[in-house]
């Protein structure tokens, strides 16, 4: 499932390089590393991040559900 989140941002970033660059695979290559890189760094930085972001992540639900409930 991870790689379902991270592959849209990978491509939204790798859409800003020229598609005529001969270095375009590299950077390709750096930006899906940097991505994974941070991703573990955060991770091991904050302990039960997952936990927090997946509150985070409810409550913004819950919230856009009442709205859509609402109108």
């Amino acid at each position: 499932t991870y790689a379902l989140t991270i592959s849209p941002v990978a491509m939204s970033l790798e859409e800003l390089i020229p598609s005529n660059h001969l270095w375009s695979p590299f950077y390709s290559i750096l930006i899906r590393t940097t991505l994974v890189a941070s991703t573990l760094l955060v991770a091991v930085s904050f302990p039960f991040f997952g936990l927090v972001m997946s509150l985070i992540g409810s409550l913004l639900t819950m919230l856009v559900v009442s709205s859509l409930l609402s109108c």
